[in-house]
């Protein structure tokens, strides 16, 4: 019978990069396939675990945000909440950004 099931991952655009944080290595690494496509010496970096840091874009880390945001929503994925940090948190100095845009995958497990 089976069951519906989701994956989820959060993004965001930095001055240090484009944060990701997903159980889901597997999705970062398509998403790391993909703006390899178009800036060949991108680097990916674990953060720490389900954490992970795309940076050395030459600084188009919001351009290339946003188009990744573009391909994963052409590939079945939603987002469905933004997260708003408070500019005063030692998050925020050191992103430099306030919002994160949550989105999930959904799939039909036989589990």
């Amino acid at each position: 019978m089976g069951q519906n099931r989701y994956k989820y991952l959060r993004i965001w655009a930095t001055r240090r990069g484009i944060l990701i944080t997903t159980p889901h290595k597997e999705v970062v690494e398509w998403v790391m396939s993909k703006v390899r496509e178009h800036v060949p010496h991108a680097q990916l970096e674990v953060v720490y675990e389900a954490r992970y840091r795309i940076h050395k874009l030459d600084g188009n880390d919001v351009d290339i945000a946003i188009w990744i945001l573009g391909e994963l929503c052409r590939n079945g994925w939603e987002p469905f909440a933004i997260t708003t940090l408070p500019t005063d948190t030692p998050a925020f100095r050191w992103t430099g950004v306030a919002e994160a845009i949550h989105l999930r995958f959904s799939y039909h497990s036989e589990e």
